[in-house]
């Protein structure tokens, strides 16, 4: 998952399916200027895909699911 906006750093996610969400197993987070890569150890279908910001403020150009 790829998200390129202004304040992204330190973004989480978290997946669905059904009811239940859990924390994917991440092997390796990228951050760049205006930009964060999460890379998943394991290929997942979720049914929802949870993005998290730490930031009040957040603002998003593109979201790419790879």
């Amino acid at each position: 998952v790829a998200v390129h906006g202004l304040n992204v750093d330190g973004m989480t996610i978290m997946i669905g399916n059904g009811e239940e969400l859990t924390d994917p197993e991440v092997t390796e987070v990228i951050t760049e200027q205006y930009s964060t890569t999460i890379l998943l150890k394991d290929t997942v279908k979720p049914e929802r895909l949870r993005l998290i910001f730490p930031q009040k403020t957040v603002e998003l150009y593109e979201i790419e699911v790879f």
